[in-house]
């Protein structure tokens, strides 16, 4: 038997639990996006259809224009968003890769990247090979109650077994029964492409940390330590435009441990030297991150980021705060309590149960306040509950089922009831995991092949700088494909990363409305191309004999017109 072997005979559990998770993730990879035979590029996930629309435009804009500050979502705006990952894709169009290819690689690369991070991160706090596997499966399989409704939807079925392989909705998202604390995977790995990158950083940079000022098992070497530190402060700095809500959790995360550490945990003949350390990490993010957060936060931010919101979403959907709660999350906060006492308790580390303190506080803070303008972006706070309400569970799980029991039968009850509390806290997300591969069942199209063409000729034939006016759909075809300037794009959009776009919104409506003021606002604008298709004849209602009789028509098709303005 060869080393290799030898090896993977040892770890076995861990080869299993990556090789599941990278063909778990190559299966759906390889079928999210694709054109079908009459050329329509469909979405094989409702949150593809939905999100990847914003990532194509940005990705399609700086492919063709560059690397920007002006938005691509709102003429003569700053640019406001996390952009890293959709500027990895727009270096793959430019090289020449499809835009399928541009944005599936680095997104297979990005869901396996987590994976492997939680595991990382659990390893290096927990020292525990089993704590580390069932802490990242718990968080990788979130969710509230929500099986129980799929349980009553098949017994209710007349056809159950139908029903119970082919689940007839997400059972972590519910809106009518408010439940939206929806998979991590549905919700974050597969659509947000910003989140893959900075959450794996985030965490990683966060079992560096631990290594360095927490760990019991390492050999301290000064000149190591303070290398590493400042590879933390480099990560760190460079979150704002990773995943900004990675960035702001990180924050709160590292200024507790830091304050623990130098106040609580650290000798004090140490204390100077961790001191030190910890300056290297503040000074280091702060040069990076400060000036990038100038550069492109600043500008877009209003008044609705910050708002009181007692029991997060619990109050829209007209619930009492503790059973939007109990639906939402089912019974993780309760054993999450009881793993923190125990690892107080039990453990020789007890600075480990201090450490975890800062996701309950990210917790309670997401249910006393909105830190954006939607409220269910509070999710990407919220996620860092439940990275450390997994480790904590896991510990539990792990401290029982280790548990000596005299009698064989309170051996198999134990064993029993680690089963049934995994499941409790998993079995909503394992639907829905399960569903994510039925892509034939939740596929939806994105563009037609008369969309794709247009967006090609516009390629071919317009300038990249020039700029247009068009529908405000998500997934209008101009501004996703083409990388072309809009005068406005969705206005869902803008609303969230919080621009000011009414007086646009309603300038676009007087310009499609050919009025005595539309010549104005075109020069105003400096438009240089019209889009009058069905979106823009339906929601815009664009007058379309006032532009055929003053512009000529440079493109058309069955459904669509191209006006140039000179």
């Amino acid at each position: 038997m060869t080393h290799m072997r030898k090896i993977i005979v040892r770890n076995w559990p861990v080869f299993l639990f990556f090789e599941f998770w990278f063909f778990y993730f190559v299966s759906f990879w390889s079928r999210a996006v694709y054109f079908d035979a009459n050329g329509n590029l469909w979405a094989g996930h409702i949150n593809i259809w939905g999100d990847w629309a914003a990532h194509f435009t940005m990705a399609n804009a700086m492919a063709v224009r560059g690397l920007f500050i002006q938005s691509p979502f709102l003429l003569h705006a700053h640019f406001s968003y996390p952009f890293v990952a959709d500027y990895i894709s727009a270096l793959f169009l430019r090289g020449g890769f499809s835009l399928i290819q541009s944005f599936i690689y680095p997104s297979l690369f990005l869901s396996f990247l987590i994976v492997a991070s939680l595991y990382f991160f659990y390893k290096t706090v927990f020292q525990s090979r089993r704590i580390a596997l069932l802490a990242s499966c718990i968080f990788l399989f979130n969710g509230g109650v929500g099986f129980y409704y799929f349980f009553r939807d098949v017994m209710n079925s007349a056809q159950p077994i139908l029903t119970f392989l082919q689940p007839l909705h997400e059972y972590t998202r519910i809106d009518e029964e408010g439940i939206k604390w929806i998979s991590v995977i549905d919700s974050m790995i597969i659509p947000q492409r910003s989140f893959g990158l900075g959450f794996s950083c985030a965490i990683v940079a966060l079992a560096v940390v631990y290594r360095i000022f927490f760990s019991q098992n390492k050999v301290h070497s000064q000149k190591k330590d303070l290398l590493l530190s400042i590879c933390v402060g480099l990560l760190l700095g460079f979150l704002p435009i990773l995943h900004t809500h990675s960035f702001l959790a990180s924050f709160l995360f590292l200024v507790c441990w830091s304050i623990a550490d130098l106040f609580f945990l650290a000798p004090r003949e140490k204390r100077s030297d961790h001191l030190l350390k910890w300056g290297i990490i503040a000074v280091v993010t702060a040069l990076i991150a400060l000036p990038l957060i100038h550069l492109y936060f600043l500008h877009n931010v209003s008044q609705n980021f910050f708002q009181l919101r007692l029991g997060w979403m619990a109050s829209e959907f007209e619930q009492n705060w503790l059973l939007f709660t109990w639906k939402n999350w089912g019974i993780t906060p309760l054993l999450s309590i009881i793993g923190l006492f125990l690892l107080f308790k039990k453990s020789k580390k007890n600075h480990l149960g201090v450490l975890f303190l800062p996701s309950f506080l990210i917790f309670t803070l997401s249910n006393l306040f909105l830190f954006q303008p939607w409220s269910w972006d509070n999710t990407k706070l919220f996620v860092w509950f439940l990275l450390g309400s997994s480790g904590l569970i896991a510990y539990l799980l792990s401290y029982f089922y280790q548990l000596k029991c005299e009698k064989i039968i309170w051996q198999y009850c134990k064993s029993v009831v680690v089963i049934l509390l995994f499941f409790a806290v998993t079995a909503s997300g394992i639907i829905d995991a399960y569903r994510i591969q039925l892509v034939q069942i939740h596929s939806y199209m994105m563009y037609s092949v008369s969309d794709v063409r247009l967006s090609s000729w516009v390629k071919e034939h317009t300038n990249p700088h020039s700029i247009w006016l068009t529908g405000h759909s998500h997934n209008h075809w101009l501004f996703n494909l083409t990388g072309r300037q809009a005068v406005m794009t969705y206005p869902g959009w803008l609303w969230t990363q919080g621009y000011s776009y009414l007086s646009f919104e309603e300038d676009v409506k007087v310009m499609y409305a050919g009025s005595i003021n539309s010549n104005m606002l075109l020069e105003k604008y400096q438009v240089n191309y019209v889009v009058v298709g069905e979106n823009e004849r339906n929601e815009q209602f664009a007058n379309e004999l006032y532009f055929k009789s003053h512009f000529p028509v440079v493109y058309q098709d069955e459904q669509t017109n191209i006006y140039q303005i000179k």
